[in-house]
C-alpha cells in the first residue's frame, strides 16, 4: 500500500494502519494484514501473527477463562450468561481469527456441538431439541470456527 493510498479517505490512516498493526494484538494484526493489506496466509508476517494468536492478546484472556471441559462461565449454560457464556465466546473468538486449529476452541466447538442436539439428529436444538431461527442465525458463525462436515 502506497502513502497515498494509505491516506485515502475511503481508506485507513497510516496512524490506524500502524496502529492495527501493533503487536500486542496479533489477531487485530493478522486480520488487518489479510484483510485490509490483503497479504498472503502464506507471508511470513501473517504465519508470525496467526501463531501467536491462541498465547497472546484478547484471544489468549479468552482461552484462560475457558473451564477444562470446554464450556465457558458455566456447564450447559451454551448461551447463558448472555454475552459471557461460551456460544458469545466462540462468537468472539471466531470474530478473532480464532480457528480450530487450536485445539481448545476445536473442543470447545465440540462441546457446544454436542449439547445442541436437535430432536432427530443435527445440530442446533435449544431446550427440548427444538430448533430456533435465531439460533440457526448464531450457529453460522461457530460453524466456520468447527465445519459440521
Amino acid at each position: 500500500m502506497t502513502e497515498a493510498q494509505a491516506k485515502r479517505p475511503d481508506g485507513p490512516t497510516r496512524e490506524v494502519l500502524d496502529w492495527l498493526l501493533e503487536e500486542d494484538q496479533p489477531s487485530v494484526r493478522y486480520l488487518t494484514l489479510t484483510q485490509l493489506r490483503g497479504k498472503s496466509e502464506k507471508d511470513s508476517e501473517v504465519k508470525r501473527a496467526k501463531a501467536r494468536i491462541p498465547s497472546v492478546g484478547w484471544v489468549a484472556q479468552a482461552l484462560s477463562r475457558r473451564e477444562p471441559g470446554g464450556w465457558w462461565v458455566r456447564d450447559g449454560g451454551r448461551m447463558e450468561p448472555r454475552f459471557l457464556g461460551t456460544h458469545w465466546t466462540l462468537l468472539a473468538l471466531a470474530d478473532l481469527g480464532a480457528t480450530r486449529e487450536i485445539p481448545e476452541v476445536r473442543e470447545s466447538c465440540e462441546y457446544w456441538m454436542k449439547k445442541s442436539p436437535l430432536v432427530g439428529g443435527g445440530v442446533g436444538g435449544l431446550g427440548r431439541g427444538k430448533g430456533s431461527n435465531g439460533y440457526w442465525g448464531f450457529l453460522i458463525i461457530p460453524a466456520n470456527l468447527y465445519p459440521l462436515s
